[in-house]
C-alpha cells in the first residue's frame, strides 16, 4: 500500500490517500523493484504536484575530509 496525506484548502485538515502498488514492487529484481518505486512515487506526486516538496539529503554526512554540498 502506498500512502499520502494531501493538505485540504484553507487548512480544513489533510485528506489520507491510499492505493495499491504494483506487483513489481516486491520482485526480487533490484532493477523492476526500483523502477516500480519510481513509478509509485510519481503517481502520488502526480495527483497534486504543487504539495511535492523533497527534503531528503541523502548526502547529509560527508566523508571526513569531503566538501559539504549542502
Amino acid at each position: 500500500v502506498c500512502a499520502y496525506a494531501k493538505r485540504l484548502e484553507d487548512s480544513q485538515g489533510f485528506e489520507l490517500c491510499m492505493h495499491s502498488v504494483e506487483s513489481d514492487l516486491g520482485s526480487r529484481d533490484k532493477s523492476l523493484a526500483l523502477a516500480s518505486l519510481n513509478r509509485e512515487v510519481e503517481r502520488c506526486i502526480s495527483d497534486t504536484p504543487e504539495q511535492y516538496l523533497w527534503t531528503y539529503k541523502r548526502f547529509r554526512k560527508r566523508p571526513s575530509g569531503r566538501q559539504k554540498i549542502y
